[in-house]
């Protein structure tokens, strides 16, 4: 091989290892938002994705029931739950 074929193969490369990076990065992500969705109980406070907070009034499979004021309950989608407030 010479030296421009060995900067063409490295130029070529370079991209290639930055998208898998990129991609690995975006799946542990997504496995960690899982991991907070699945361990938020009834009673917990938490911030959703757009930044809404409250606590949790109800749970089911798909939805939460959030209380974001006393005896206002909004119903979101359970993979809007961002993060757990302490």
């Amino acid at each position: 091989m010479t030296t421009g074929s060995t900067y063409g193969l490295l130029l070529l490369a370079l991209p290639v290892v930055l998208l898998v990076i990129l991609m690995v990065a975006q799946r542990r992500n997504q496995r960690a938002a899982r991991d907070v969705q699945a361990s938020v109980v009834v009673g917990d406070r938490i911030m959703t994705t757009s930044g809404l907070q409250g606590t949790v009034a109800s749970l089911d499979d798909t939805t939460m029931g959030l209380e974001v004021a006393p005896g206002v309950i909004l119903t979101f989608d359970r993979r809007a739950i961002g993060m757990k407030v302490s």
